[in-house]
């Protein structure tokens, strides 16, 4: 009897036995899939990395023009500084009694002449028609009374009296009065800045070693520091100079844009992007750091392998790197600061990462 129940006692616990068993097998495949982790992979293609550099920049008006005085005299500004003018437009006048009075005789000079050539076309013999006059004979006439170096004389004075109307070459505003309203200036003195209402640029300067970075035409970002107003741009143009600091000019067109305030001289930064093709490039945030070293998460199988990355340029949005994934690699983009090497994963989509 007692070896029945002792037979009996070990067949219940080998059964027992066998269903923890399936019980642990079951909780650890449970907890397995409770800990993958839920990514998003973008499957990585070789594509244009725009490279970005910054520096401090100033605007200024790309032709801003210095007015100076047509002739001695007072001069009267008809605008104010800062209003807006229009192409052809009198901006000021200068009056020049001396200008005035050589105008003013030379018209009573011309008054004369003609006077006097009247009379004597009216004074030939035998002829009633004056159209049947000869052109010869007008010419001859004119000359004689002095008509035509009157006319002449006329002319040059009526530029003159002109001239001292200053008219705007261009849609724009004054920036500067260098000579105060009715003042008076000398021939020739600079009496006012003339700037374009809409065509600006920005002057900034770069090292030495950055030029093999930049080329003309790529694109600027230019953030204007009292606004943060952000207007866009392309650089026109690389001095051929290196200052004695290493430094070398540079200078961009503004586009301008209407309902931005754009003042010469304000201070900028100047994000200047350059496209380099054909690029293995990684958006910023699949990228982590760890111990020191920077990595990101590549999709394989069922789990989560990191590399080591090696970066050669960098912008706002994502980084250009030479080394540690490959074109076709799946690059894990979401919740990678809950991975680790060899941490499950689960597949939730595959997109498109826009750089």
């Amino acid at each position: 009897m007692k070896q029945y129940t002792l037979l009996f006692l070990t067949t219940l616990l080998g059964l027992m036995s066998c269903m923890n068993k399936q019980n642990e097998n079951i909780t650890t495949q449970e907890v397995k899939r409770e800990v993958a982790v839920p990514v998003d992979v973008t499957v990585l293609k070789r594509q244009p990395f725009h490279e970005s550099f910054s520096y401090q920049g100033i605007v200024h008006a790309s032709s801003k023009i210095t007015i100076s005085a047509p002739s001695k005299g007072t001069i009267r500004y008809l605008y104010s500084i800062g209003a807006t003018i229009s192409k052809g437009a009198i901006i000021a006048e200068v009056t020049s009694p001396q200008t005035l009075d050589r105008y003013e005789q030379a018209k009573l000079q011309v008054d004369r002449c003609s006077l006097e050539y009247k009379n004597k076309m009216l004074g030939l013999v035998g002829i009633k028609d004056q159209t049947l006059v000869l052109e010869s004979q007008k010419h001859s006439i004119a000359l004689q009374v002095g008509l035509l170096e009157a006319q002449k004389q006329f002319d040059i004075c009526q530029r003159e009296k002109e001239s001292l109307k200053i008219r705007a070459p261009f849609d724009g505003q004054i920036s500067q009065e260098i000579s105060p309203n009715l003042q008076e200036v000398e021939v020739g003195a600079k009496i006012f800045e003339y700037i374009p209402i809409k065509a600006y640029e920005v002057t900034f300067k770069i090292l030495e070693s950055d030029l093999p970075k930049l080329q003309e035409g790529d694109a600027l970002h230019v953030v204007l520091l009292s606004t943060q107003d952000t207007l866009q741009g392309e650089l026109l143009h690389i001095t051929p100079k290196v200052d004695a600091y290493g430094f070398i000019q540079l200078t961009g067109k503004i586009v301008p844009q209407n309902e931005k305030v754009i003042m010469d001289g304000m201070h900028a930064m100047v994000e200047v992007y350059h496209n380099l093709p054909n690029q293995i490039v990684l958006p910023k945030k699949a990228v982590l750091r760890r111990g020191g070293k920077r990595i990101v998460f590549i999709k394989k199988g069922n789990e989560a392998h990191w590399k080591y990355i090696d970066i050669i340029g960098e912008n706002a949005n994502a980084l250009n790197i030479s080394k540690g994934v490959v074109e076709g690699d799946s690059l894990i983009v979401s919740n990678c600061v809950n991975l680790a090497h060899h941490s499950d994963i689960v597949l939730e989509e595959v997109i498109e990462v826009k750089l």
